[in-house]
């Protein structure tokens, strides 16, 4: 789907719609880091290595896609996770 789709179709939700979808579907790095069990310093080196993406990065706040977080930790619990730790 382009861009451009996308956009007509988030202004065509109510707000209340959008508000449901970012509360829903996008994790702060606290979130993140509690669904995971792991520490700042521990997600941080994951966003470094690439193992983890940023939707949105600040000077005070780092967001996430709850689905890369729950496929992170899907991976921990199958083996396939990089690394000892999450």
């Amino acid at each position: 789907m382009n861009e451009d789709r996308l956009d007509e179709m988030w202004a065509s939700l109510s707000p209340g719609d959008k508000e449901y979808l970012v509360r829903r579907h996008v994790l702060t790095g606290p979130e993140a880091r509690e669904l995971l069990d792991i520490s700042s310093a521990r997600l941080s080196k994951l966003v470094q290595k690439g193992m983890l993406c940023t939707v949105k990065r600040t000077r005070y706040s780092t967001m996430f896609l709850r689905d890369d977080i729950e496929k992170r930790k899907a991976q921990v619990g199958t083996g396939h996770s990089e690394g000892r730790n999450i």
